[in-house]
């Protein structure tokens, strides 16, 4: 059986109409073991949803290398390659968000990327489970046509945010006046 056809009626199964499920069961490996890389849409949802919070609270410029997939765009700051990414928590080693008990504290805002994980669609639009999944339960909360419009949204949100960083490699990514400040000021994303 082919993988996409085997992951297709796994996800048919697994999938739960239950939000509270991913919240309490999550184990959040992937939160520890993943880079979780995110776009300015992700950073200006988690600013409109927590009253307060600074940008400089949970958005790291990571090293442009730790995107492999090329699936994030890669951000010009004075001619280096960065990618937005959430902060990693010293105490727990996992985003900045993760609870104590290793359970999402943002999960009604957190980042596209997460509300999609583990699931992603093939060509044909049928759901299957990413490559190197660590989730346990390999669920999503939601059923199957809640998943799959998150999914379109998420691949929405990635272009609009990729046209935005290519708009910015154009324009000021070798200007070495222009920081990471003045990036997140460009894509609406910076707090004072």
């Amino acid at each position: 059986m082919a993988t996409a056809e085997k992951n297709k009626k796994s996800a048919d199964k697994e999938l739960v109409d239950d939000p509270s499920f991913c919240i309490s069961r999550c184990t959040g490996f992937c939160c520890k073991e993943y880079t979780v890389l995110i776009t300015s849409l992700d950073v200006r949802r988690i600013l409109d949803n927590i009253p307060g919070i600074n940008v400089c609270n949970f958005v790291v410029f990571y090293n442009g290398d730790v995107e492999t997939l090329n699936y994030y765009p890669k951000i010009l700051i004075k001619g280096e390659e960065y990618c937005l990414g959430m902060h990693v928590s010293d105490k727990l080693g996992g985003c900045i968000f993760q609870t104590g008990l290793g359970i999402c504290g943002i999960h009604t805002c957190s980042p596209m990327v997460c509300q999609t994980y583990p699931w992603t669609m093939d060509e044909n639009e049928d759901l299957i489970t990413m490559d190197n999944v660590l989730c346990a339960n390999r669920f999503m909360p939601g059923n199957p046509e809640s998943t799959k419009a998150t999914i379109r949204k998420s691949w929405e949100e990635i272009e609009v945010y990729t046209k935005k960083a290519q708009e910015w490699n154009e324009k000021y990514g070798h200007d070495m006046t222009k920081d990471t400040d003045d990036f997140l000021q460009f894509v609406d994303c910076w707090t004072d």
